[in-house]
């Protein structure tokens, strides 16, 4: 259901605060409107955490569509999926005029009700500031986003709410040689060289204090930090050779390097296989008759994957298992070489490669099975 509105004509002065209960026939939105000339900040409901305001704009915020939509704020935060009543808070972060209203709709009756009441005058108070994530792992070349989360509270003293004040902080790396800011994107450190280093973010606002007539409001500093680290990954991976062995079996040896000159640096990365058959079924059931054989789909291994630190790896395609009678059949996988490290750092590092496996029947009228893959091929030939 959509919420219709009107402008507002109440009272400027948030942080404001209502209770909602009943959602089986009542639908509830929250209704902000900007009374200033100039783009401002809000914050609102949990799992939506910020709001912005063109001037004059009036906004709605479907409360029963933000608990369906189950989603989180940075801090993994949703309104429960089952929930029927609660309490809902906007307030404004800079000292502008604001207006807020709860209203409950009702089905095929229009606006029952609407309520706007006021809590305290002053905006709220700049009390912390955190980095989220607070620790990030990034690869030379890369980009990893951080976030500077101010914590703001009004002056009653309600829940602390949060606003991403990344565009107006100051951000510095500790440690330029491993890792930089971003000029153009805020927040976002760039991987110079493997290592670690120390980001830090600084940022100012304003900490207010009601003397039951006025808002005195004081500049205050606040600077919050995070770690990150750039890693080396598993790279020039390649093949090294290939062979028909017997029983139809296509080999292939492979081989790779660190980023960082060094394999000894990749403890904290694995590689391994991705294979995909056709469609969604799982285990993928190669064709019957001629085979008799099943795969999971997809298919990842080995188990457990092959430690960066080897440098090598050998990888073998088998003909599966033949049944008769013989039966003309074909079919193709996908696959890619992958590694992952530690932090989630994760990629491909060849593929998608096609293999492909067929039986045929010979112009004599034996039956043969050939599998191929990046231009080479084995073979039975003919099938017993």
């Amino acid at each position: 259901m959509n919420c219709e509105l009107q402008d507002e004509k109440g009272s400027p002065n948030p942080p404001q605060w209502q209770q909602w209960t009943g959602w089986n026939e009542k639908t509830r939105c929250l209704s902000l409107r900007e009374n200033a000339d100039s783009t401002k900040r809000e914050s609102a409901p949990p799992a939506l955490t910020s709001l912005k305001l063109n001037p004059h704009e009036t906004r709605a915020i479907n409360i029963r569509k933000l608990r369906d939509a189950q989603n989180t704020d940075f801090l993994k935060n949703r309104i429960p999926a089952g929930a029927s009543d609660g309490s809902v808070e906007w307030v404004r972060i800079d000292n502008v005029a604001v207006t807020g209203r709860v209203i409950v709709i009702q089905k095929n009756q229009g606006t029952a009700s609407a309520y706007d009441c006021c809590m305290c005058p002053c905006p709220e108070s700049y009390e912390s500031l955190s980095v989220t994530p607070f620790s990030a792992y990034l690869i030379v070349g890369g980009g990893v986003l951080l976030a500077a989360n101010g914590a703001y509270q009004a002056c009653n003293h309600g829940p602390i709410d949060y606003i991403d004040d990344s565009d107006w902080a100051t951000w510095t790396s500790g440690t330029t040689g491993v890792a930089v800011m971003n000029t153009s994107d805020y927040g976002e450190v760039d991987g110079v060289a493997v290592g670690t280093s120390s980001i830090t973010v600084r940022y100012s606002d304003y900490v207010y204090t009601y003397n039951g007539v006025y808002c005195n409001g004081s500049l205050t500093p606040h600077q919050g930090t995070a770690g990150v680290t750039v890693e080396p990954i598993p790279t020039n991976f390649h093949q090294v050779d290939e062979s028909a062995e017997s029983g139809g079996v296509l080999h292939f040896d492979y081989a790779w390097s660190s980023s960082s000159g060094n394999l000894s640096d990749l403890t904290d990365c694995t590689v391994d296989e991705n294979v995909t058959y056709p469609g969604t079924q799982n285990p993928y059931v190669w064709p019957d008759p001629p085979w008799n054989s099943a795969t999971p789909n997809p298919t990842v291994a080995p188990n457990p994957p092959i430690p960066g630190t080897c440098g090598a790896a050998s990888d073998d395609h088998s003909p599966g298992t033949f049944v008769k009678p013989y039966t003309a059949a074909s079919f193709n996988a996908s696959q890619t070489y992958n590694y992952s490290c530690t932090g989630g750092v994760h990629g491909t590092l060849m593929g998608p490669l096609t293999i492909s496996r067929s039986v045929s029947q010979n112009a004599g009228g034996s039956w043969k099975y050939v599998v191929t893959k990046s231009g080479a091929s084995a073979s039975i030939n003919p099938l017993p």
